[in-house]
């Protein structure tokens, strides 16, 4: 795609961190703030008005790991996946949500994943989790989307050349999904998520039992 090279990925994640700071930081000695933040955050993107179909983004949630968005259009969305804790620049897994007003089919493109190849390119589908599909057919997670591919995009990833003497790349994952529900809200993600409150309540309820512990 040529908007890809257009992108200064490394540019666009620091603008991102730096616009997430900004907004925290006024708020860090305001425990009530503190708590809107993690229960109610307010969408940095708000719709003009009834017509406007933009899906809005959302992942200040406990492992969520979107760093931005770019619209190409109201069917076509870019993104970004901050780095992984720790780590000199590691990205490939994901887990965002949004909320769409209209029904549509939309199209997400992760720019920056690293991995040479993916399970993607031989047949593996989205994990997705839609809050009224889940209401109205009690069905939770599950495997969607279509027209998936995997591929090397171009954008230079840094710098340094490899072992190979040529520039190390980013990597696009896309696919297409089709929205049923009007004013849904949709998860997204690369396998089922298991956040550290999972882990520790895991581990609490076996060192609360008696046999187990």
């Amino acid at each position: 795609m040529v908007e890809e090279n257009l992108l200064d990925v490394k540019k666009l994640l620091k603008s991102s961190q730096m616009a997430q700071n900004a907004k925290n930081n006024p708020d860090d000695d305001d425990p009530d703030k503190k708590a809107l933040v993690k229960v109610n955050v307010e969408s940095f993107y708000q719709r003009k008005g009834p017509d406007d179909q933009t899906i809005i983004f959302e992942s200040r949630f406990e492992s969520g790991n979107l760093a931005a968005v770019t619209k190409i259009n109201d069917n076509e969305y870019h993104l970004l996946l901050q780095n992984d804790v720790n780590t000199g620049g590691h990205t490939q897994w994901y887990f965002f949500r949004t909320q769409n007003n209209k029904q549509v089919e939309a199209r997400f493109n992760m720019l920056n994943l690293c991995k040479p190849d993916s399970l993607y390119n031989e047949g593996m589908k989205i994990l997705v989790y839609s809050e009224k599909m889940a209401a109205s057919k009690d069905i939770g997670w599950h495997r969607a989307g279509t027209k998936i591919s995997y591929y090397q995009n171009g954008i230079r990833k840094d710098d340094k050349k490899g072992a190979s003497g040529m520039f190390k790349s980013y990597f696009t994952h896309t696919f297409t999904y089709n929205f049923e529900y009007e004013n849904d809200t949709v998860y997204f993600a690369y396998c089922y998520p298991y956040t550290f409150t999972d882990l520790t309540e895991d581990i609490n309820k076996l060192m609360a039992d008696p046999i187990k512990a």
